[in-house]
């Protein structure tokens, strides 16, 4: 939150915020400003995720319970545990060790074709 914040200019920030080295350095270094935003996103994301833990109780427990005993899921397993519960997943059909940026790159792919 603080790189998104503090860093990235986001969440109403015009400037990025940094700790100067240089004396010289022309640095908005006011971090104290930019305390109520992180705190704030933060604070939404921890009940976001109270309330998603909360709803896929029995989905989250039984992922805990699978890797408890064996210590991986591969990624086919993990969505066909979610899907019985309902929640849909849906893994790229490309390289696995890049699922997590799979959103982004898609985003990135998009914005790069069309400029939006």
């Amino acid at each position: 939150a603080a790189i998104h914040v503090r860093l990235n200019g986001f969440a109403g920030r015009l400037s990025r915020t940094d700790v100067a080295s240089e004396p010289n350095e022309h640095l908005n270094t006011d971090v104290v400003a930019s305390n109520e935003a992180i705190e704030s996103i933060l604070q939404q994301q921890y009940q976001r995720a109270r309330h998603l833990l909360a709803e896929n109780k029995s989905a989250f427990l039984r992922v805990v319970d699978a890797l408890e005993q064996r210590g991986l899921l591969e990624p086919r397993e993990l969505q066909q545990m979610l899907q019985v519960h309902g929640l849909p997943i849906q893994l790229p059909t490309d390289d696995v060790d890049h699922m997590p940026l799979a959103p982004f790159a898609d985003h990135l792919r998009a914005f790069s074709q069309t400029g939006v």
